[in-house]
């Protein structure tokens, strides 16, 4: 957390994955601070991915602005409405993808349940490496062309939560 959090200000900085419910306070809006980006809460809960090269929001409810930080302050890239999400990668010149989602996907994750239905095997495996704190190695095979269908759950013991 930043320093003065909830008296001043109400920023958190994030690298990983957190759920965040946060009530609507006009005077000190929550912030999610992720690399270059600033995530905020208008009145809303939704999930942030912050990784070195990705950032992923995901909104279950209320509505989020996602700027990032220039040389000439701040840069609006979206605002999103429930069910959206929006995928950037910061270290490549990709533009920003913007998307819906299902919400049984974000229900999945809060119960700590990975699902994957046709999911490309490479984001398969970044997951299973996330979630377990674990490196996989895959041999005879191109990620990235093959997809992957199944699921896991996680036990009490292997949940984090911010």
């Amino acid at each position: 957390m930043e320093p003065g959090f909830g008296s001043n200000s109400r920023a958190v900085r994030l690298h990983g994955i957190a759920y965040f419910r946060v009530a609507k306070d006009e005077i000190r809006p929550f912030r999610v601070l992720a690399g270059p980006y600033i995530i905020t809460a208008l009145g809303t809960s939704f999930r942030v991915s912050a990784k070195a090269d990705s950032l992923q929001v995901m909104l279950e409810e209320g509505k989020v602005k996602v700027e990032r930080k220039t040389a000439d302050g701040l840069e609006l890239i979206a605002v999103l409405s429930p069910s959206e999400r929006l995928d950037l990668h910061p270290t490549t010149s990709a533009a920003p993808i913007r998307s819906q989602f299902r919400s049984t996907d974000l229900q999945a994750w809060k119960a700590q349940e990975i699902v994957f239905d046709n999911t490309p095997l490479d984001e398969a495996v970044r997951q299973l490496e996330a979630c377990y704190n674990i490196r996989i190695s895959l041999e005879g095979l191109d990620a990235k062309k093959e997809t992957f269908s199944g699921g896991s759950a996680m036990t009490a013991s292997q949940r984090y939560w911010m």
